[in-house]
């Protein structure tokens, strides 16, 4: 609890609670692991796969929590929460097992509308993190006196993926009648917002992890689920009444968040131990218009993909 005495239930939006839910969850699983999965020594050629094994398992879980908690940082979740949660979890508690008891788990369309909008809201997640490696990676790549992209192909799949991840989280937004708090809570990140989350992200990887995640997040497979996920959604979406997608009502374009993140990027005043700050500061829209041309954002889909939402206008 805050020192309010309130519950993160009672204060958070269902898929921020559901952050702390999958932190505790993990912590119970490593802790598991940790005290009752360690391999029983035998003589034989496998018992250094098996010790190796169980360490490596013990390590993924470590890294699989760990950007659980990026992700709650980012998100302004109160670091105490974040911390009774790991701790919880460390000491075999499970989420249900909570005292006060949280809230049980929906049921019938209340689950199905619960699952629209957790996973919208890790598509957005997942773009406004690429957005701040764009922004991040870009301004290390010109600190280094390099100013055009040094891997295209990637480079252009990391623009496709994020394109994708869009139609989808557009597609989800369509599925489900969001109130407008709702639509606030997801993707309206203020001037605090986004320093909380290059503080939670950016600000603390070096070059390498910048890399390793910007690598991660052009992988191919990206796009494909993305857009599989948008053709069934499509498929299973009401068409006995237009719904009309005005752009207002729909998550911000990848473009306009890599803008947000280039902008807050060199204005944040956080003390994150970058440095940024005492570099000298260009003039965001040099910056913008310095950006190449596969970071300039179109609706117009790859040859055989599916076609993104329109807006505004009205679903055929």
């Amino acid at each position: 609890m805050t020192g309010a005495g309130l519950l993160p239930w009672e204060v958070l939006p269902p898929w921020k609670v559901r952050l702390l839910e999958n932190i505790q969850e993990l912590s119970v699983e490593r802790a598991h692991l940790l005290r009752r999965g360690y391999p029983t020594y035998t003589s034989g050629n496998d018992s250094e796969f098996q010790i190796q094994s169980w360490h490596s398992r013990l390590r993924t879980l470590d890294a699989i929590r760990g950007d659980a908690e990026i992700h709650a940082r980012a998100e302004e979740v109160p670091p105490q929460w974040i911390e009774a949660a790991r701790t919880l979890g460390r000491h075999g508690v499970r989420w249900a097992e909570r005292d006060p008891a949280p809230p049980r788990p929906p049921r019938g369309p209340e689950a199905r509308r619960a699952w629209v909008l957790n996973t919208l809201a890790d598509d957005v997640w997942q773009l406004e993190h690429m957005a701040a490696l764009t922004a991040a990676r870009r301004a290390r790549l010109a600190a280094q006196g390099i100013h055009s992209e040094p891997d295209p192909l990637l480079a252009s799949q990391f623009h496709n993926n994020m394109t994708a991840i869009w139609q989808r989280a557009c597609q989800l937004a369509v599925a489900v009648d969001l109130l407008d708090s709702e639509r606030g809570q997801l993707w309206d990140r203020n001037a605090r917002g986004w320093d909380a989350l290059l503080t939670a992200t950016v600000h603390t990887y070096d070059e390498d992890t910048l890399e390793e995640r910007w690598l991660t997040h052009a992988w191919p497979g990206i796009e494909r689920e993305a857009r599989d996920v948008v053709d069934n959604l499509r498929d299973s979406i009401d068409r006995s009444h237009d719904q009309v997608l005005y752009a207002d009502r729909l998550p911000p374009r990848p473009q306009q968040l890599i803008q947000h993140a280039i902008h807050h990027w060199w204005h944040n005043t956080a003390d994150d131990g970058v440095g940024h700050a005492t570099r000298a500061e260009p003039d965001d829209a040099a910056v913008i218009a310095a950006l190449p041309d596969e970071l300039e954002w179109s609706t117009e889909p790859e040859p055989g993909a599916a076609p993104s939402p329109q807006e505004p206008g009205h679903e055929p």
